[in-house]
């Protein structure tokens, strides 16, 4: 198709990718501003497209563009919420609001956690036990999620997610599995344990 055409094109080329995204802002932009779209007001004129919203639609259609790239999201998303913050489009407190909730500074002060454990390889360590050697997928899908549901019971699911995902992939490659049929079941344990209190 041509989309596919068109990402294969760009792929490769960041210079091209940027100066189209720049291209792409600054004509929206200017378009909004120069030709104020009346036709597309509902009900009164509070209800119109303004300049923001322009910028906005075009900025977040480049981050859709930067991304497709192979450009990181996070990086991407964070230059995005600048962006916006110095047009004026968003404040200061709506900026950075999401940084202010304690859930979600919680589950990155534990990514930093199990990030600190799959350094030390001290997970891997713990469920050496537990994992063994199985003889086929079903056996290693049961040692796999029953520890995983237990003790995402007690902790947040996204966490303990990210810390047994190295340590599954270098599993499965040691016991000759395919990893594929672990990845799945691990998430799914990890949300039934979970649910299983009022903790995890």
């Amino acid at each position: 198709s041509s989309c596919d055409r068109l990402c294969r094109l760009m792929r490769g080329r960041p210079f091209l990718v940027v100066l189209l995204t720049v291209a792409w802002v600054v004509l929206l932009t200017m378009a909004a501003v120069l030709v104020p779209p009346a036709e597309l007001c509902v009900g009164s004129d509070e209800a119109c497209l303004n300049w923001e919203s322009y910028l906005t639609v075009s900025l977040l259609l480049t981050a859709v563009l930067l991304m497709a790239n192979g450009s990181p999201p996070d990086l991407v998303m964070l230059a995005l919420t600048v962006a916006l913050l110095l047009c004026g489009v968003i404040s200061d407190a709506q900026a950075w609001a999401g940084f202010c909730s304690s859930s979600v500074l919680s589950i990155g002060a534990l990514f930093v956690v199990a990030r600190a454990l799959e350094e030390t390889r001290a997970v891997e360590l713990m469920l050496r036990p537990l994992l063994g050697r199985p003889s086929g997928h079903v056996t290693a899908l049961l040692r796999l999620c029953f520890p995983v549901a237990v003790v995402s019971a007690f902790l947040n699911n996204t966490p303990i997610v990210a810390m047994l995902l190295p340590v599954s992939e270098t599993w499965a490659a040691r016991s000759n599995l395919s990893v594929k049929v672990l990845l799945m079941p691990l998430s799914f344990a990890s949300m039934l344990g979970g649910m299983c209190t009022l903790i995890g």
